[in-house]
């Protein structure tokens, strides 16, 4: 279960804002039971978060959590933030399944994350293992770097199992946070 602190994201659907971008809308659930809704602002603004009041304060020590453990206590691990990663979870989560079929037993994710703001940039690179040492060799000198004015950072995420995609307590098998890119001569 792709969650955090017992909070996950089902009936994902994609819609087009006035713009025509594309948008994301959730329902949120909070073990198993239908909690709230988050939804892209069609209008391009900050994403709309409907959380049950009765459910608020587990919300916000999600948030809290998000912001400690992945987030390293930067401000831009808002509840927005927290929406996206909830996304971007169950993304993993459909990917781990299809390799999983394929025989993989490990998901290795390198996520960008912007050098200069700290904030996830929705970028990441996706490695699936089938043999213990089969992703030993993956070298982080193939990420892009991004420009000196622009640096990029990658988190090193590795899941073993469908139960790792749960960040409650524990964290993923390893984590290598902010790890730079070499920079380009």
């Amino acid at each position: 279960m792709a969650s955090v602190k017992g909070f996950e994201l089902k009936g994902i659907k994609g819609f087009r804002g006035e713009n025509g971008e594309p948008m994301q809308q959730a329902n949120l659930y909070f073990e198993n039971k239908k909690v709230g809704l988050l939804t892209d602002d069609p209008q391009g603004g900050m994403p709309i978060i409907k959380v049950a009041d009765e459910v608020r304060g587990q919300w916000d020590e999600a948030v809290a959590y998000f912001k400690t453990h992945l987030y390293d206590g930067k401000d831009v691990a808002t509840e927005e933030e927290l929406f996206y990663f909830l996304l971007t979870l169950k993304d993993w989560e459909r990917i781990y399944k299809q390799q999983e079929k394929l025989g993989a037993t490990k998901l290795i994710i390198f996520e960008e994350i912007d050098g200069t703001h700290g904030f996830r940039t929705g970028g990441y690179r996706v490695y699936a293992c089938q043999e213990e040492d089969d992703c030993d060799e993956l070298e982080e000198e193939s990420l892009p770097v991004g420009s000196k004015e622009h640096p990029l950072l990658w988190r090193k995420l590795v899941f073993v199992g469908l139960d790792s995609l749960d960040f409650n307590e524990q964290e993923p098998e390893t984590v290598q946070d902010g790890f730079e890119a070499p920079q380009e001569q």
